[in-house]
């Protein structure tokens, strides 16, 4: 006797769990970019206040310098949590807008229309396949930009209290 198949729930529940995932690193990465923020203007209003002292020699650029470097580098891998596809990404994906946008409106109604159930479900799952591969590309850049700020959050804390 055959086993029962999965069908399209079992795709379309991975997909949904995937979409979460993706959200969730979007979150994260405007919290850290929020914290990367305070952590920006606590640099510069110290780089500032030193200005016009002695106070404001090598070391203190040094530092100060490092933390803002770190800062710029964790903004890098940000926007590549936000934005996981650049322009040349040619991956088809009829889930993601821009592959659909790029097909013809006429062309993808009769895609549509023709496609078999077999189709459709196997479409389903080299969605959920892209989307997993975009997820793990949005939480690698995510644990890069994650890093840095801790970096930065260390030097910030320091050139506050040592100064």
């Amino acid at each position: 006797m055959d086993k029962p198949k999965a069908g399209a729930d079992f795709p379309r529940q991975v997909l949904l769990v995937l979409l979460d995932q993706v959200k969730q690193a979007d979150t994260k990465a405007l919290g850290t970019f929020g914290a990367l923020a305070i952590l920006m203007g606590a640099l510069a209003t110290r780089i500032t206040s030193l200005g016009g002292t002695d106070a404001l020699n090598t070391p203190w650029l040094l530092i100060l310098g490092s933390g803002a470097v770190l800062i710029l580098l964790a903004l890098k891998s940000l926007i590549s949590v936000v934005y996981p596809r650049d322009a040349k990404t040619t991956v088809k994906d009829m889930l993601y807008f821009k592959s659909i946008s790029n097909i013809p409106q006429a062309d993808f109604i009769n895609w549509g229309k023709e496609l078999t159930t077999e189709d459709a479900l196997e479409e389903l799952y080299r969605s959920a396949h892209n989307l997993a591969k975009i997820a793990e590309s949005k939480y690698a850049a995510l644990r890069k930009a994650m890093i840095a700020p801790g970096f930065a959050l260390a030097v910030t804390i320091v050139a506050l209290v040592l100064s």
